[in-house]
């Protein structure tokens, strides 16, 4: 009984550090455009984000990047475009 006890703990404890956590963010660009999405986070722990924002223009953007802060987001394009997000 110790032994199933052990490892189903061992199951749920690698199963939840994987999750994927998904934010509803808003924020701008280095440029001042404004910008909304969905945002997704690799495990509880991860720093790297990555998903689409969409401008005032209705644009899909994929982006990557990093928390900086608490609720605090900094991603870029794939052309370079800089943008700071908050978690909504």
């Amino acid at each position: 009984m110790k032994i199933i006890v052990i490892i189903s703990i061992i199951i749920i404890s690698v199963c939840s550090a994987n999750a994927d956590y998904e934010y509803e963010v808003s924020g701008e660009s280095d440029s001042g455009s404004i910008v909304e999405g969905t945002i997704n986070a690799e495990g509880r722990d991860s720093s790297y984000v990555e998903g689409v924002i969409i401008d005032e223009y209705g644009n899909e953007i994929e982006v990557t990047g990093h928390w900086t802060w608490y609720r605090e987001i900094e991603v870029e394009d794939y052309d370079g475009n800089t943008y700071t997000l908050e978690v909504r």
